[in-house]
């Protein structure tokens, strides 16, 4: 079961929210130090052994004794043991470590849930497709936030209807099948002002009818996305979604639905009466499926008539994006209806939607605890979906991953093909999070089967966004550009803004991992502003980080540095904690772009914080790489030895290709600045080969330029044009490599070439500084190299001086 939350001290630790406080104020702990912490307070009746400890928290036991003396050292630190009083942590010799403070359960902490026992499980025995889950080193990322947000608002909440029973089946000669989708149309309702709901209430119960009948049919969200902007109903297209019409019409106290389409070139047209419209539309719906030769669902006992209404009408204002007037007729039924197991589980949609998240949680867990062995299996599958994707947004795998699982083996029967496409997806999530790259993809080519099955296209668009996104984890920006074209071409007809938002701004940032800046700046327009692009709050601060990149990619420095300081200034200190701590690694970077390496130290040493650890992984390595560039440019040589001595003891817990090579690439710095020349080459070569055979572009240049510059300044010419020559396709859109090339024709005494290289350069260059780099340079993508601006003609690669004089390396 999940491990409870407990007080020792002034301290207040919650493992599962991964928080530790200090007198109620949230203290921040970095990731391996925080499970450390929560692994020896769990086994606090006993010493724990070091190799445990290490197998524990970082899942491998080679991790160097360094590291673990160091994450103890800081978790001692924060909470104040010293070498003369260990209140917390005592070491025990030649073993390890005990937990010692006194330490109770938190009285004021919510109890645990029975009902929550076969969802929060251990991480040991979480299973992701049947194989066991090894603990993998996680490098947050904001991605997964958001990504859990689309998730968060698709829950599959379409089929939220109470069964009915179903009409005897009418022997009706079938109609030729056809290849395309039905698309139910918004009903055309002729009555009273009273019954305007109908129009997207009954158009839902009819899809979701014929849904149930087998009948590839659109989902509702999809046709009401389709139509908002004023879409045609129907193309010429004969794979395009098949309108069909709905018709209601009141006489007296008797109700008329017809249906009217055209299948497979042949009119099709059915009718039913009744004195309760639903009734009428079901009916209906059971005919056309009879005419189609499907054979209409069954139902088990018809729930109350009010149930029924009550949904419909709810649902029919969340599709008309109505959320707030949904809650009010939740709230405004009588209570037996507002307390239906399928009411709650919308109520909890509409909170989520409206950022309630600690409610919308306690709703759900109290309906899986009174619902538990009784809930209908649809029912409870949905709830274990928005469930499971608060888990995911509060950065808990574990139990997000064990209520996926359980929805996926409710639903294993079929019959809710959107919901169990819903279910795979987070699954594929919450395996993407902790590393398992290859189950999440298997998980997402489920979903997309699924989704398909359900003609929810708005869901199929939106598993080429997760996979987009696995395949930037993967670091395959090809790939990942390919996937996220695939989802942005997907979402458009259908207005899905939100989820749109999230494709392009995770294209931007692909886009310049490709050095293609002119596309990412395309992108980004179509999202920019970002208070038009999206009301989420929390995500129109990452549009405006994304537009600074960007820019900063384009060399409109002062432009970026203008929105950096908008999110310190607008950005919450808490909720946008994340974002405000990359927004200052950003400005760390553009620091050192202006040649201001004093100020870089200092900025990158504020930016170097367990917040952008936890929350950036990536970006907390490339504001490391920052500040050991701007320490060497500093010529502060001694602490830039002791910072990449830190660096290398943090990328130890790291054992995949591309942290190595950035590790590398840092020695290669340093040896370099030290005068270790052939030393530095040789890291430099390292770093290039184990990148692997087909690196990303941004990463390609981040290493082999400066390598470059090494090789040009050692006077080894030959091997330099070399590696121009790989470099030479990104030489028209990437100034680091224009101005690389430059050099190397200087040297080469080419002044032809030089004066078109150098020309290419300062058109480039944009507000960063030209200069040949004395040692050099680091990058990260969202890092971007520092270059000198100089006066053309004092510069001494300039075209306009008397002669062409290769530059010389500065001493050490």
């Amino acid at each position: 079961m999940a491990a409870p939350i407990c007080r020792f001290l002034h301290f207040r630790l919650d493992p599962q929210a991964r928080e530790l406080r200090a007198d109620g104020a949230l203290v921040h702990l970095p990731a391996s130090a925080f499970d450390c912490l929560c692994y020896l307070v769990e086994q606090r009746d006993r010493a724990v052994g070091r190799d445990e400890l290490v197998a524990a928290v970082w899942g491998r036991t080679e991790i160097g004794g360094k590291l673990l003396e160091q994450t103890i050292l800081k978790i001692r630190r924060t909470l104040g043991d010293t070498a003369a009083e260990s209140h917390c942590i005592r070491t025990v010799a030649r073993f390890g470590y005990r937990w010692v403070a006194p330490t109770t359960p938190d009285v004021e902490a919510t109890p645990p849930d029975p009902a929550l026992a076969d969802v929060a499980v251990a991480a040991d025995a979480v299973a992701v497709a049947g194989r066991p889950r090894s603990r993998v080193r996680r490098t947050a990322h904001w991605a997964g936030g958001l990504l859990a947000g689309g998730l968060l608002l698709g829950l599959g909440l379409a089929g939220l209807r109470a069964p009915v029973p179903s009409p005897p089946a009418v022997a009706t000669k079938a109609l030729p099948a056809a290849a395309a989708p039905a698309m139910v149309l918004p009903v055309e309702v002729r009555a009273g002002s009273e019954w305007d709901w109908l129009r997207l209430g009954l158009m839902d119960l009819v899809a979701g009818r014929l849904r149930d009948g087998g009948l590839a049919t659109l989902s509702s969200e999809s046709v009401v996305g389709l139509l908002r902007d004023g879409r045609p109903a129907a193309t010429a297209d004969a794979a395009a979604p098949q309108p069909i019409r709905v018709e209601a019409s009141r006489a007296g106290d008797r109700w008329n639905v017809r249906l009217e389409t055209v299948r497979a070139g042949t009119p099709a047209v059915v009718e039913a009466q009744s004195g309760d419209v639903l009734l009428a539309g079901r009916q209906a719906s059971d005919a056309l499926l009879v005419l189609f030769g499907h054979t209409p669902p069954e139902a088990g006992d018809p729930p109350p008539r009010a149930l029924q209404e009550l949904l419909q009408r709810a649902h029919a204002a969340v599709l008309g994006e109505r959320f707030a007037a949904a809650a009010r007729l939740i709230e405004q039924a009588p209570p037996d209806l507002a307390a239906a197991p399928e009411v709650d589980v919308l109520m909890a949609y509409l909170e989520i939607r409206s950022g309630s998240y600690r409610a919308a949680e306690q709703r759900l867990r109290q309906l899986l605890d009174r619902g538990a062995g009784t809930l209908a299996v649809a029912t409870r599958a949905r709830a274990l979906n928005a469930l499971a994707a608060l888990h995911v947004r509060a950065d808990q795998p574990d139990p997000a991953m064990a209520a996926y699982s359980e929805a996926i083996d409710l639903l294993a029967g079929g019959g809710e093909p959107s919901v169990l496409g819903y279910a795979y997806m987070g699954r594929a999530m919450v395996a993407s999070m902790v590393g398992e790259l290859d189950a999440a993809t298997a998980d997402l080519g489920r979903a997309r089967i699924e989704m398909e099955a359900a003609g929810d296209s708005i869901g199929s668009a939106t598993v080429d966004l997760s996979l987009g996104q696995i395949q930037m984890r993967r670091r395959d920006a090809t790939a990942a550009l390919n996937a996220l074209r695939a989802a942005e071409r997907g979402l458009e007809p259908y207005s899905a803004r939100e989820e749109l938002v999230y494709a392009r701004l995770f294209k931007s940032e692909v886009e310049l991992r490709l050095l293609d800046t002119a596309a990412a700046r395309a992108t980004s327009d179509r999202f920019w502003p970002a208070e038009t692009a999206t009301a989420n709050e929390r995500l129109r601060w990452h549009l405006v980080l994304a537009r600074a990149r960007v820019l900063a990619a384009q060399g409109a420095l002062a432009e970026a540095e203008t929105l950096l300081q908008a999110i310190r200034d607008g950005a919450s200190t808490e909720a946008d904690a994340g974002v405000r701590a990359e927004t200052e690694a950003v400005a760390a970077a553009l620091v050192l772009l202006r040649d201001r390496p004093e100020q870089a130290v200092a900025q990158a040493r504020l930016a170097s914080t367990a917040a952008l650890e936890n929350s950036a992984g990536d970006v907390y390595l490339a504001n490391r790489l920052v500040l050991l560039g701007a320490l060497v440019r500093s010529q502060r040589l001694a602490e830039a030895e002791a910072e990449n001595a830190g660096l290398q003891t943090w990328l130890n817990q790291y054992t995949d290709g591309w942290h190595r090579a950035y590790g590398l690439l840092a020695d290669a710095e340093v040896a370099v600045a030290r005068g270790a020349v052939d030393t530095g080459l040789g890291h430099y070569a390292q770093a290039l080969q184990a990148l692997g055979g087909n690196p990303e572009p941004a990463d390609a240049v981040a290493i082999a330029e400066p390598y470059l510059h090494a090789l040009i300044d050692a006077g080894r010419i030959d091997e330099a044009s070399a590696r121009m020559a790989e470099l030479a396709p990104y030489a028209d859109a990437d100034v680091r490599i224009t101005w690389a090339q430059a050099r190397l024709y200087a040297a080469l005494e080419r002044p032809v070439a030089l004066q078109r290289a150098y020309a290419r350069a300062v058109a480039l260059a944009g507000e960063r500084r030209l200069s040949p780099p004395p040692y050099p340079l680091l990058d990260l993508p969202g890092a971007f190299d520092p270059l000198k601006q100089v006066r053309p003609e004092d510069h001494p690669l300039s075209p306009m001086a008397d002669t062409v004089r290769p530059p010389t390396t500065p001493t050490p």
